[in-house]
């Protein structure tokens, strides 16, 4: 006999019990049960916070990262204004432009040797809270 119909007649065979829902509708997805109802809230809701501070550390390390390019660049284009003879009126400038106005730095010299440095502070999250001071350090030959 074919176990399909003896489980019709008796009425037990290939139901579930009364308080869940059948285990897959006719498309073949699975249907949640009704304990289950809550659970992706509550693993969401779980989750949220920790995909929001990782996504808030990427940013924060990106902008540390940024900052670092734009100091180093503006030390490198410092050290080589600095090289070719200009005043540090003309090397303040070159510096301002590559690394931003908020960017300090120093120059110092060693014999044929010029070096100069540049820092910024980048601020973490919207209200910029613990500060990071970035350095950037370049030196070069003086120029004849």
């Amino acid at each position: 006999m074919n176990f399909a119909v003896i489980g019709s007649r008796f009425g037990h065979i290939g139901r579930t019990r009364r308080n869940f829902p059948p285990l897959s509708t006719a498309s073949g997805i699975p249907e949640p049960s009704d304990l289950e109802s809550g659970a992706i809230t509550a693993e969401f809701a779980t989750a949220l916070p920790a995909v929001v501070l990782l996504i808030a550390v990427v940013l924060a390390i990106a902008a540390v990262m940024g900052t670092q390019l734009q100091v180093s660049d503006a030390a490198r284009a410092g050290a080589r204004a600095a090289a070719l003879g200009s005043d540090e009126t003309a090397i303040a400038n070159v510096i301002g432009h590559t690394a931003g106005l908020r960017a300090t730095h120093h120059i110092s010299a060693d014999g044929p040797w010029l070096t100069v440095s540049v820092s910024r502070s980048v601020g973490l999250g919207p209200l910029r809270l613990h500060p990071i001071q970035v350095t950037g350090t370049a030196t070069s030959w003086r120029e004849p």
